[in-house]
C-alpha cells in the first residue's frame, strides 16, 4: 500500500511521462513488455524458489532527478532479495537494473564490523522493503560508501544516505556529470554532507583496522573512471564494483522472481518462428508471442544467457537484427534473431573470473599502467573470494585469478607478476578460474568500433607510452 506521499510522487512521474515505457514513433517497446506478472498470476512450468523478502513492504522508489526513470528499468517498483554471503559477517542485497529489457542484478554489500554496526558498500534503491531487510540484521548503519563515479551506482547513494542521517558517508573522488557538472546533492544527497572522500590509504578512515583500500582512478577526458576496492580482513573478502565479475550459469534469484522473469522470457524467444506470427513471420503479435513462452527454468536460463551476452558485448556476434521486422512491429525486441552458437559463446566465459568487455575496450586499455598498478595492489591482498556489484557472489578466487584475468589484455604491464609460461605451470597444480584468453574478435566488434571513434575524436586521451595498443591483442 502506497503512502499519500508516494501516490503523489508516482502520479507526477506518470503524468510527465517518467515511467519505463520507452516509446517513439519508430520503435515501440510495448508497455506490457516491461510489465511483470501480477502478484496473483499463476505461472506454468517450474516455480522459482521462495525469496528472502519482506512481505507487505513497499517496493516503490523514484530516482532523483526523476527523469532517470526513463533510463533505468524496472522503474518505480524494485524487488530486493537478501543473501548471506559470509556467515554472520557479509550480506548481499540484490535488485534488478537495466535498459530496454536487458536487466542484470545490481548488488549492495553490507558488512558487520567488530562492534556490531554495519558498513554499506555501494547502496541500492532504498525502498521500504530494502530498508527493512537491512534493519533486520541488527546494529546501526555506521558507514555508507559510494565506491565509484558510475551513474548506475551513484544515483542511489544520496537517497540511501538520507535514510541514515547518523551514518558517516564517504564517496569516491572525481564525481562528475555530463553535459552539465552537477554536485552529488542533485542526485538525492540534498543538504546531507559528505564526511570524506575515499583515498588509496585506509589509514585515513576510522574503519582502517578492519579494511584495506585500493583506489583506481583512470582519467578519460569527459570524466574519470573511479573504483575503490575494499578488503575486509577478518573474512578475507574483497569488495569490488565493476572491475571483475563472474557470470553465473543460472539467472540470479531476483531475476527469477515472478515479478521480474518476464524480461528473461522476452529474451528466450529464439526467432520469428516463436509464438504468433503473420505475413510470413514479418508481423508479430509480440505480446502474445512472449506470453506463449513456457515459464520454465530452462527458458529462464536461455533468457539469462542472452541477457548476459547483451550486457557484456552490446551486440555479440551470435545476434542478428532484422530492421524490417522491428520497423513493422514498432518493437526493437521483435527484431533480434539469435543463432544457436550463442550457447557456446556464453559457456566459454561463464563461471569464470572475467574483466567486463566494455571496461577492457573503453576504459582499462586507455590507462594500462594505472590499471596494472591497481591490480598489483589488490592481488597482494590475502582474499579467498570477492563480491562484485553485479552477477555472481561470492566468487571464490585469489589475487592470482584477478591478475591473470587482467593479464589477458595488460600482459606487458603485468609481466613481472606472472608470465604465461609461469602461470601455466602453476595452473597445472592449482587451476585458476580466470578467463585467460582474449574475447572473440567478432563479439568485440561494436565495442572496438566505439573505442576507435572516441580515441579518434580526441574525447579520450591515451597514456603517452601507448600508441596502438587496443582492447584485444
Amino acid at each position: 500500500v502506497l503512502t499519500p506521499r508516494e501516490k503523489v510522487s508516482y502520479s507526477l512521474a506518470y503524468v510527465t511521462g517518467l515511467h519505463t515505457s520507452f516509446s517513439s514513433s519508430f520503435f515501440r517497446a510495448s508497455s506490457s513488455s516491461f510489465q511483470a506478472p501480477t502478484r496473483n498470476e499463476t505461472a506454468s512450468g517450474d516455480t522459482p524458489p521462495d525469496l528472502p523478502v519482506k512481505q507487505g513492504a513497499s517496493r516503490f522508489w523514484i530516482p532523483i532527478p526523476a527523469f532517470l526513470c526513463l533510463l533505468f528499468q524496472p522503474g518505480t517498483s524494485r524487488r530486493t532479495t537478501r543473501t548471506e554471503l559470509v556467515k554472520g559477517q557479509i550480506w548481499g542485497f540484490d535488485q534488478l537494473q537495466g535498459v530496454l529489457n536487458v536487466l542484470v542484478n545490481v548488488r549492495m554489500t553490507v558488512v558487520r564490523m567488530k562492534n556490531g554496526n554495519l558498513l554499506v558498500y555501494s547502496p541500492i534503491a532504498p525502498t521500504e522493503e530494502c530498508l527493512q531487510l537491512v534493519r533486520e540484521l541488527g546494529g546501526e548503519v555506521e558507514y555508507i560508501i559510494l565506491p565509484t563515479t558510475a551513474l548506475e551506482h551513484k544515483i542511489y547513494f544520496g537517497p540511501f544516505a538520507r535514510k541514515f542521517p547518523k551514518a558517516k558517508a564517504y564517496a569516491a573522488p572525481g564525481q562528475w556529470s555530463f553535459p552539465v557538472p552537477l554536485p552529488l546533492s542533485f542526485l538525492g544527497l540534498g543538504f546531507r554532507r559528505l564526511d570524506g572522500t575515499l583515498t588509496d590509504e585506509a589509514s585515513d578512515f576510522p574503519f582502517a583496522d578492519e579494511f584495506d583500500l585500493a583506489l583506481l582512478e583512470a582519467p578519460l577526458g569527459i570524466g574519470p573512471y573511479v573504483e575503490c576496492a575494499f578488503y575486509h580482513k577478518r573474512s578475507r573478502t574483497m569488495l569490488l564494483v565493476d572491475a571483475a565479475v563472474c557470470v553465473p550459469n543460472s539467472p540470479p534469484t531476483v531475476a527469477r522472481s515472478p515479478e521480474n522473469d518476464r524480461t528473461l522470457l522476452i529474451r528466450a524467444r529464439q526467432d520469428v518462428n516463436d509464438g504468433a506470427s503473420y505475413l510470413g513471420g514479418i508481423v508479430d503479435d509480440y505480446d502474445r508471442a512472449v506470453d506463449q513462452v513456457p515459464r520454465t527454468d530452462q527458458k529462464r536460463q536461455e533468457g539469462w544467457w542472452k541477457t548476459a551476452l547483451f550486457a557484456l558485448f552490446f551486440q555479440p556476434s551470435d545476434l542478428d537484427f532484422d530492421f524490417v521486422k522491428a520497423f513493422v512491429n514498432q518493437s526493437a525486441d521483435s527484431g533480434f534473431i539469435w543463432r544457436d552458437s550463442y550457447k557456446s559463446t556464453f559457456q566459454n566465459l561463464s563461471e569464470k573470473v572475467i574483466v567486463a568487455p566494455i571496461l577492457q575496450a573503453l576504459v582499462f586499455n586507455k590507462r594500462p599502467t594505472t590499471v596494472a598498478n591497481w591490480v598489483k595492489k589488490v592481488s597482494s591482498w590475502g582474499f579467498d573470494k570477492f563480491i562484485p556489484c553485479h552477477f555472481d557472489a561470492p566468487v571464490k578466487a585469489t589475487g592470482r585469478d584477478i591478475r591473470l584475468a587482467f593479464a589477458s589484455f595488460l600482459d606487458e604491464d603485468l609481466a613481472e607478476l606472472g608470465s604465461p609460461q609461469l602461470s601455466s605451470a602453476l595452473d597445472n597444480v592449482v587451476p585458476t578460474r580466470a578467463l585467460r584468453s582474449s574475447y572473440n574478435k567478432d563479439d568485440m566488434q561494436i565495442l572496438n568500433t566505439l573505442d576507435t571513434i572516441v580515441v579518434a575524436s580526441g574525447v579520450v586521451k591515451l597514456e603517452k607510452k601507448q600508441t596502438t595498443k587496443g582492447a584485444n591483442v
